[in-house]
Formats: C-alpha cells, structure tokens, sequence
C-alpha cells in the first residue's frame, strides 16, 4: 500500500485552482446550498445544488439547478433548472447513474429529490408535508422525465389531508434524500441496486432531535419497484451517506442531530440496506451536526478505499478534510485538509482522471466551490495557508492536522537552524524574538488555544517539531519560551521530550495549576478557565487539585539533561503568584540537579497586579537562548537504531477500532523498575485517550530470556489477550552467563508462543545497555546478546530496538558519559529518558505508518527446532521425593538476605541434606528448574531417562547477597513423549557456600 505513504511535507493546494461553481446573488437567486454532484459515463461533471430565489432559508421558493463541466472541473457551463415546485421548496437532490439496465447502454441518471409546504418546523408539527419524487434523464442531464412520485413507497406519512394513501400509522413527517450522491451497487449478490440513503422525523417533535431517524430505500428493477430498508437504532441519526462494501453490503455514515454523541453513526448491512447488522458511533469522525459524503474508491494500484469528507470539528462548521479508509470503515486516517476556515456541506466524485472532486460550501454558505485533489497529494500533512511579514521578517502560516501553525524566518538562518518555540501570546513582549530572527534564529508558534497543556496539546506539538525538524531541517534541539499560562505548555513538553529542549525561557509562568487558573493560593485564580481546565482534562474538582502533570512535577529527566531555564518574574505578581509558582520549581529543580536562574523585575511601571511588566534585558535573555542553543549540535538520530520491519499494525488497528487494548511488559530490573515502561504506558493513553489500555508489568530483577520464556505463560499470556508485548533480555542473559544456543531457542520460543495465543500480536525487541556491551563496541564486537535479540527480529519481522548501540554510539559522539549521566545498567533518570526517547520514536514511525490496514500475520518457520514455544511452569507438587524433600507452604529466608518479589512466602520444594533425591515424570521436549540460590546452595547431579549424571553448582556469584531467583535447563532437546528426572542433593558444594540447600519454586516444561 505504498499509495498511503506520504511524508509530511508541505504542499500549497491541491492540483488544480479551486474554482466557484454557484455563487450568492449571481444568476437570479439570492443563495445557493446543498451540494450534489455525479460524474457521467462519458466524463462530463454534474453539478446540482438548491437554488433559493428570495431568501436563504431551508424552505420557500427554492429549485433544483444543475451546472454541467466538460474539463474536469476546470470550467462550469450555464445554470440550468431541474426540478421545481411554483413558490415551494424542491431540494435535497440525490443523483446516480443506473449503468447496469440493459435498455440504456450510455446509462440512465435518476434524481432523487423532496418537495415541501412548509419549513422544518411546520412539517414536524404536522402542519406541512414532505414528498419524495425522482426524474431520470438517459443523455447525462441534457433533458429530462416528468417527476414520479414515490413517497408511498418510500415514505410513511399520515397525512391523509394532502394524500388520502398517506395514512401510515408510523407518521413520519419531515423527510430527506441523503443528500449528495445516491448510490448503485456494482458488484456481489446485489449488483445493480439503487439505494438511496434518507432521514425522517417520527410523530411529535422530541427534545435534541431524538426524534429523527436514518433509513434508505431501495430498487432492485431499475426504479419500478422500491423497498424501506429499516430504520438505524439510534435515535437522532439524520442525514447520511453511504458506500459499498466489499461483501456487497453498504455501509452507512449519519449526521448525529441530537448532538449527544460529538461524533458519527455509523451503520453496517451485509444485505444492502435490507436489515442493519450493527450501529456504533465512530469517535474517529467527529462531528458537529453537519451532512458529509462517502464514495468509493479504486487507486491506481487497485487498492479499494473509502473516501469520506466532513467537518473535522465537534461544534463548528469548519475545517473540511478528506479522511480515507482502507479497511472499509474500520479506521480512518486525514488524508487532506480542504478548508480550514467556514465551511459545510459537501460531495464527492471521482474525475474521470481518477483525480478526486469535491464539491463544497464555503465561506459562511457565500459560495459553492469545487476543489480537486490528486491520490498522490493525500498524507501531505502539512498546508501553507498564506504569508504574510511579522516585525519586518518573513511569517509562513500552515496547517498541520488540523492545526493552524507558523514559522517566522530570518533574513539569514544560522548554521543548523537554531529556532525558539512561544507558548501562548505570541505578540507580547516580542522584543526577545526581534533580536534573536535578527540573529539568525527562525520563531515558530502553534495554535492549541485553551488547552493548559493537555495531552492532545503535546500531541500537536509533537507533530509540529516533527515536521519543522524532519522536514525543514530546524536544530534538533529547541529553546521553549513560555508566558503566563504558557508555562503550562512549555513544561509539559521538556518534561515529555527533555532530549529536544536546548533551553527554556519563561516569563511570570505559571507553574502550578492550583495557584492559577485555580486560586487555591493567595491568587484570585480565574474561575472560567479553572471550569474549562477540568473538562479539558476532564477532572472533576478533586481530581484537578490532586493534579500531578503541574510544571512543578516530575522534573527529574529534564533536571537530568541539565537544560537550563531562566524565569523572569516580579514579586509583586498577585495573579500568578510567584511563591506559589517560580520559587517551588526552582527549588524542585535545583535539587535535582538542574541549573536554573530566577530574575525578579524591579523596575518600571507594574500593572495587572504584578502580572505584567517591562522587560527592559531582551539583549541578555536572548543571549541566554542563543548561548544555550547555538553552536548547533546535533545528536544522534534515535531511528538510526530502531528497526521497524512490519511495524505496529496490528495493535494499531485494535486500538483505532475496538477502543481496548492490553500491552504487556516482559523483562528483568530494567523493566520491573519505574522509568521508560510508565512514560511508555503515558504516552500510548495520551495518544489514544478514547482506548481503554490494560497494562502488564512482568519485570522481575534478574530474569533473562531462560526465565521469560517458561513464565511467559503465566505472567501473561494468563491474564487476557495481549496486543502488544515488550521484550527484554540482553543486560541479564550476559549477567547469568546464558549460553548463545539457550539465548536463541528461548527468545524465539517466547515470540512463536506468545503468536499461537495470539496470532496478530505485535512483539518489540529490545537490548538495553551495559558496561560490556559498551566495552565490545568500543572493540567494534557485536555483543552476543544483542545479536541474538536482532536475530529473532529480523527472522521474524518483529520491531527492534538497539539501545546497547544507541548509548555506546552516543558516549562516543561526546554527547553523554557513563560515569555522569547514565551511571548505571539500572538507568538514572536521565537513561530512563533516553530509553523512552527512543521506543517512542519507534510508536511514532509505526503508529504514523499509513499501511495501517493491512494486516500482519508474518509466521516463518523456526530458527530452531528446539525452541521454548510451549513453554510453562509445572507444579512441584509433581516430583516423587523422598522423606528428605518437604514442599514448604510458605517460604522465607531466616538469614537475613533480602528475596526477590514472587520467589518469597510461597510454596517451595526444599531439601538440604546431601542424598536427598526424587524423580519426576515428565511429557515434553525440555525440562528445568526455577530456583532460590542464597548463601546456603548446594551442588546437585541429575540424569534424565537413565542418562548419564551431571553435576550443576546452583551457588551464584550473588548468592551470599540475595535469595536469587535462577533458572537452569536440565535437559533439552528431548524427543517428544514421556520422561523421567533423577535429581539428588550432592554433597559436594560451592567453597563459598555455607550449605547444601536445593529450594525448587517451579518445574520448567516445554511441552
């Protein structure tokens, strides 16, 4: 599906000039609403709307008009009528082809369309009448039927007054075509079908239109017969439109007129409108209670979507985009954003060229206008509105998924492309910003206006640094300048993305949501926004006080990455209050390590109550900036240590369409530990905030792949279906001296398990970093472990991360040092952010690809046979022991060691004296022991099926320590079938050790 790959790079426009086709006052009628346009078979285009000849309300003197292009759009010919009704209204046109009735080779075009006595109003109150009626034309629109009406078939009025047959006992009143193209259905059980897609309202008016209901009719003979198809289950459903579906269903798409739900129903029928199988609402289409359009559509590999365009907005008519599906409405993706500004009804058509028309209102229903977008200009996210001067420099405005954005240039760029990031009033106080363009700097600013730095906010940031980094080539490394509530923003990125910051710039910031806009302090606060930051957040009022994202939160990795931060501020502030705000961060800060510099303003005139106040040092703070950012460096890239290879697609897809996910997290300390799996976990719920996340910690210290791949079962693949499952190994499978060979089978085994339980689950690979892993790249040597972890990803198409490669590469190019920064092979806080740094670039490349849809199901066959892929644990309650052996309910150390979490205070099998011995029979092809070795473990020899015995010292290097939890294979390889295990206490033992005790927790079996 390499036709939905498209970087996000900027793109004025679509191909051809957008081009007015009805517009207001012009050709004898005051306005013009209500697109509909068809292509026919022989290319020519077929514009209709609603002519309104006095007024623009819905109902009146109002016709149907057509306007006819032969160029693709380019050109539009005289305004012709259609349909009328004398004074009343004709409207709601519904156009389609019929090309599968034999008697019209050139085809036969019908149009749907109602007439009305009254308005909306009128007609729901039974005091007016709304009829269905259709014309067909059999040379393209050249010439026309007289009307048939068809509102007994299609309709159930009581409204015997106008029409004795109206007399249904259903008493549907207002009605309406789609409107917008109808559809025919062109291949599978019900080719040929003309479905209409249509609304009503039912009986007596009801509060928030509940009264209104989706439904369609239907022909199967070419318009002599038509048939209801039932009405869609949600009250409210009004004006829809509908597409094919590849088993020959529709698929239907509906206005939502109650407004409850901000987003669109949708409805599926594998029989074509006979009976709806399900109804949902889809949250990846917002909505603000306004018609849209689906068409189908073939690419020009073939590939088969679903185009649909509406507005991207839950309470404005605005922002028009085109959204694309290749997996027949199960998710959606932007393809184009057609009008950022007012804008409402549209419809599609697919040119002749196969280029895509939209035809659409716009500009406050001034005009109807016809934009062109080619397949290859879809996923070019980023738009250039206009540009225009700021302070004597160049402004480039652009629009990126949806949100309005720019960048200002400076006359001459330093080298790398150093930039400063505003917060939140971009035109106060921008002498700072003046110095630092004519230095070279460029000024970018997004629009998340009364956001307060939510998640949603920080995801279009991050799109907006994405772009203006991967794209433009702007520094790595940006200076953030927060003012007032801007603070709120600027924190909340550094603190996500502390690896991106250069420096941070704050003015009065408020840093503590409590202080402002809560007033919980000695500030007065501000009680709209503190109402407004809860629904945002969506927090009730005890939630929102219990708020742990405030700037003055969670600064350890950014105090780790010793970015320096500057806050301006006055002591007088009583709005944002500075020892409620400044003061305490610092002070966090500080103690954490991190530079900063607080400069309390004295001078000049002070209004807003402290808030607002001359700066009068613009030369020495952007000097700050420009000390802090330029020279450029640039660090190396995360991606060039991230193999995708099939990517996420899998989790994505049920992410975007059953809203609920479980992510599990497999490894030892590293994982087990707090750092890169929590901000892990953060980000996939703030990516995602409709999709419920179920998430599996299943670090245990220690553990490497041995141990993974025989608790995989019970860890996790016993607690529900996972999606996504990460996987790491390589720092603990060095530290337990894992042979190669074991490495390799167990790895692999815990990959092809966790796919039999789950056979789209999406699996990461991960090696972290060490000291030895360092020491061989210094030596240019691949770590062992590390290969392996490649090996099994590249074998099996499975995301794989080489953070042992990123943190040597990164110490070589001067960038960090051990000893400093990281510290440790258990991560400080700093190493916690590189690592998520680094995953998070690899949800980001994969979450971002558009091959989404298609599904991965890569199984090969096996790297080795041998591998751990039924791996288990088996009870010790198995074992045949003699009177020396006891299970111990309830085990814990007496010497004073500490224990590892889930290997205390739970049955063991122990023994301690030399001779002690059982058997165990067994079914499988590998056999083990998961055991506790503390200062007492002892030797043991065992043999398997008679074979001959070998000795195993279970004493450890960290014995006299900790009860370590450790697992050993005894037998592997085995033939399938029955086994037996001959295990005795030896009584040799380790110098070391101070006994010979045998504690078994589990019995491994690879079945």
């Amino acid at each position: 599906m390499n036709q939905l790959r498209g970087q996000i790079v900027e793109s004025i426009s679509s191909p051809g000039e957008e081009t007015t086709v009805f517009q207001n006052n012009e050709e004898g009628y005051k306005c013009y609403r209500i697109p509909a346009i068809v292509k026919a078979p022989n290319g020519d285009l077929l514009a209709f709307c609603e002519a309104r000849r006095l007024s623009c309300s819905d109902h009146g003197d109002v016709r149907i008009v057509l306007k006819r292009s032969t160029d693709n759009g380019g050109t539009w010919q005289k305004l012709e009528v259609v349909a009328e009704n004398g004074n009343n209204q004709a409207g709601n046109p519904a156009p389609v082809f019929d090309l599968s009735d034999k008697r019209y080779p050139q085809g036969r075009l019908f149009l749907f369309y109602n007439t009305g006595t009254g308005s909306e109003a009128e007609v729901r109150n039974g005091k007016a009448m709304r009829e269905v009626w259709y014309k067909t034309s059999t040379d393209a629109g050249k010439s026309w039927s007289m009307p048939v009406n068809i509102t007994r078939f299609v309709s159930r009025p009581n409204h015997p007054q106008t029409n004795p047959a109206y007399n249904f006992k259903e008493d549907w009143r207002h009605y309406a075509n789609t409107p917008g193209h109808a559809l025919q259905l062109s291949a599978g059980p019900y080719r040929g079908r003309i479905f209409v897609a249509a609304n009503h309202s039912e009986g007596q008016p009801q509060d928030q239109g509940k009264d209104y209901l989706a439904h369609g009719f239907y022909s199967d003979d070419h318009g002599k017969s038509w048939k209801l198809s039932p009405n869609v289950a949600y009250a409210g459903s009004n004006e829809n439109t509908a597409a094919e579906l590849a088993n020959g269903g529709i698929l239907l798409n509906c206005r939502n007129q109650s407004g409850d739900a901000k987003y669109r129903i949708m409805a599926t029928s594998t029989s074509a409108g006979a009976k709806w199988d399900s109804v949902y609402v889809e949250t990846q289409l917002p909505d603000p209670v306004c018609e849209g359009s689906m068409i189908n559509y073939t690419t020009k590999s073939g590939q088969k979507w679903l185009l649909f365009t509406n507005l991207d907005h839950q309470s404005k008519r605005e922002n028009l985009v085109l959204k694309v599906s290749a997996d027949e409405g199960q998710t959606w993706r932007t393809g184009k954003v057609i009008a950022t500004g007012s804008s409402a009804y549209s419809d599609l058509v697919i040119q002749q060229d196969h280029t895509i028309g939209v035809l659409y209102e716009k500009d406050n229903y001034s005009k109807i206008v016809y934009a062109q977008i080619r397949e290859e200009d879809l996923f070019q996210s980023a738009i250039i509105t206009h540009t225009d001067t700021w302070k004597g420099f160049e402004r480039v405005h652009f629009t990126l998924n949806q949100h309005r954005a720019y960048y200002v240039k400076p006359k001459q760029a330093l080298e790398g492309k150093p930039w400063v990031w505003r917060a939140s009033f971009p035109d106060w106080h921008t002498e700072m910003d003046s110095l630092l363009l004519s230095k070279g700097f460029h000024v970018v600013f997004v629009h998340v206006d009364d956001q307060y730095g939510s998640p949603a906010a920080m995801q279009a940031w991050d799109e907006v640094y994405a772009h203006l980094v991967n794209q433009h080539n702007f520094a790595p490394k940006v200076a953030l300048e927060g003012v007032s509530r801007g603070g709120l923003y600027v924190y909340a990125w550094a603190k996500r993305n502390p690896d991106k910051v250069s420096c941070i710039y704050a003015e009065a910031p408020v840093c503590d949501i409590k202080s402002w806009p809560g007033g919980k302090g000695k500030g007065p606060g501000d009680p709209k926004s503190w109402t407004q930051f809860q629904e945002v957040f969506k927090l009730s009022e005890a939630e929102a006080l219990a708020f742990k994202d405030n700037p003055i939160d969670n600064l350890e990795g950014l105090a780790a990455f010793k970015v320096p931060i500057l806050h301006v501020i006055s002591n007088q502030d009583k709005i944002v209050p500075s020892d409620e705000n400044t003061y305490p961060l610092v002070q966090r800060y500080t103690a954490l390590g991190g530079p900063a510099t607080i400069y309390p303003v004295t001078d000049g005139p002070q209004r807003l109550e402290g808030h607002h106040f001359p700066i009068n040092k613009a030369e020495a703070w952007a000097d700050f900036i420009l000390n802090n950012s330029y020279p450029v460096k640039k660090p190396l890239p995360n991606r060039d240590y991230v193999q995708v290879h099939q990517g996420l697609k899998n989790i994505h897809r049920v992410i975007l369409t059953q809203k609920k996910a479980t992510v599990a997290f497999l490894g030892g300390s590293i994982t087990h530990n707090k750092g890169w799996r929590d901000k892990t976990c953060d980000y996939l719920q703030e990516r995602f905030p409709h999709t419920e996340f179920t998430f599996i910690a299943a670090g245990i210290p220690s553990l490497g792949s041995l141990p993974h791949a025989f608790r995989l079962q019970r860890d996790v693949l016993d607690k529900g279906k996972v999606d996504l499952l990460f996987v790491e190994a390589a720092v603990n499978d060095r530290a337990n001296g894992t042979d190669s060979l074991t490495q390799v089978r167990a790895l692999e085994g815990i990959v092809r398990h966790a796919r039999l339980s789950n056979p789209k689950m999406d699996i990461v690979l991960m090696a972290f970093a060490d000291p030895d892993k360092t020491q061989d790249y210094y030596f240019e040597r691949t770590p062992v472990e590390v290969h392996n972890h490649e090996l099994i990803a590249t074998h099996y198409q499975l995301p794989f991360i080489n953070l042992a490669r990123a943190v040597a590469d990164k110490m070589g190019n001067q960038e960090f040092s051990w000893a400093d920064d990281f510290k440790d092979l258990h991560p400080s806080p700093f190493g916690q952010e590189l690592y998520f740094s680094a995953i998070k670039t690899l949800l980001t490349t994969a979450f971002d690809d558009p091959e989404v849809w298609t599904e991965s199901t890569f199984f090969p066959t096996p790297l080795n046979r041998a591998s751990f892929d039924k791996g288990k644990y088996y009870a010790i309650e198995n074992a045949k022991r003699d009177a020396n052996w006891k299970i111990d309910p309830d085990w814990s150390p007496s010497d004073g060691l500490p224990t590892r979490e889930g290997f205390v205070q739970k049955p063991m099998l122990v023994g301690n004296a030399p001779g002690s011995a059982f058997s165990l029979s067994f079914k499988g092809t590998a056999v083990g022991i998961a055991l506790v070795s503390g200062a007492d473990a002892g030797m043991i020899t065992y043999s398997i099926d008679g074979g001959p015995s070998k000795i195993l010292d279970l004493y450890t290097q960290w014995s006299g320590q900790l009860h370590l939890p450790w697992y050993l294979i005894l037998g592997a390889d085995l033939k399938p079938g029955a086994h037996t295990l001959n295990l005795e206490i030896s009584s040799e033992k380790n110098p070391k050790s101070k006994g010979n005790a045998c504690r078994i927790v589990y019995f491994l079996l690879n079945e």
